[in-house]
């Protein structure tokens, strides 16, 4: 982008049901559609799979990981509660 920045971009074929994309986005409030079907457009950040590092991380660490995703769904749930 002209902002430096890189983005990766996602297009549903209109083929699959709205509610695919819909939980995907179900945070947004409104989104000017100029393509003409569903899409999300998001950052890309730099860095590494977790499932090319998954194997070699120790049990603690694994554990540490899936508790912040949890968190991170509790959050997320605690979110959609107050709207």
């Amino acid at each position: 982008m002209e902002d430096g920045k890189e983005y990766i971009g996602r297009l549903a074929i209109s083929v699959y049901p709205q509610w695919k994309t819909e939980s995907e986005v179900a945070v947004m409030d409104s989104v000017n559609n100029l393509v003409g079907t569903e899409y999300i457009l998001i950052e890309y950040l730099p860095g590494i799979y977790l499932c090319e590092i998954w194997s070699n991380l120790s049990i603690k660490k694994k554990k540490l990981f899936l508790l912040k995703i949890i968190d991170i769904q509790l959050a997320l749930k605690k979110l959609k509660q107050k709207v």
